[in-house]
């Protein structure tokens, strides 16, 4: 990956160091860092001692941490992360096509009136009832709390349809994946 010297640990280090500060809570211009660089065969890694020139500033929180994991980890495994992320994106794809596949099989059957998923079926019928009382975006995030619930057990009675629980596995393999990077 290229991180198995000094100076390409120094640049990386260099290019990421306003990320340090803001999740370190220190302003730019206060901020001070040192690292040491260690050349393992199986594990080349550094060490870092970040501070800041202001005594009253500069503590770390448990969110500051995994912000700076992550932005490490995305500039450190970007190749393996592509991949990752394109795998991701193709399981989503086949995720979004079976599930609207799935959706125009129930429609039709609630036409036809051959419910396969009675249950399922109903929430949908609720659903259409409430959001054609709902003024503004009909984006999950601005749903009032009742109607999120109902999305979200259509979605739990969608993962319950074979086909569609497997493509969720699949996604979620790349996501955790992605963090476990």
């Amino acid at each position: 990956m290229g991180y198995d010297n000094g100076k390409a640990w120094r640049e990386l280090l260099r290019a990421q160091a306003d990320l340090f500060a803001r999740c370190l809570k220190i302003r730019r211009e206060n901020f001070r860092w040192y690292a040491s660089f260690h050349n393992e065969a199986h594990h080349p890694h550094v060490h870092i001692i970040c501070y800041s020139t202001n005594p009253n500033e500069g503590y770390p929180t448990e969110h500051g941490i995994e912000q700076l994991k992550s932005g490490l980890a995305k500039q450190i495994f970007r190749q393996d992360l592509l991949e990752i992320y394109a795998e991701q994106t193709e399981r989503r794809d086949e995720l979004v096509t079976d599930s609207t596949e799935t959706m125009r099989r129930l429609c039709q059957q609630i036409e036809s009136v051959r419910l396969e998923n009675p249950a399922l079926v109903q929430m949908l019928l609720q659903l259409k009832k409430r959001l054609d009382n709902t003024g503004g975006k009909k984006v999950y995030g601005h749903l009032k709390p009742e109607v999120k619930r109902l999305v979200d057990g259509i979605v739990d009675e969608l993962a319950k349809e074979e086909h569609l629980a497997k493509l969720y596995t699949l996604w979620y393999e790349k996501y955790f994946d992605v963090l476990r990077t």
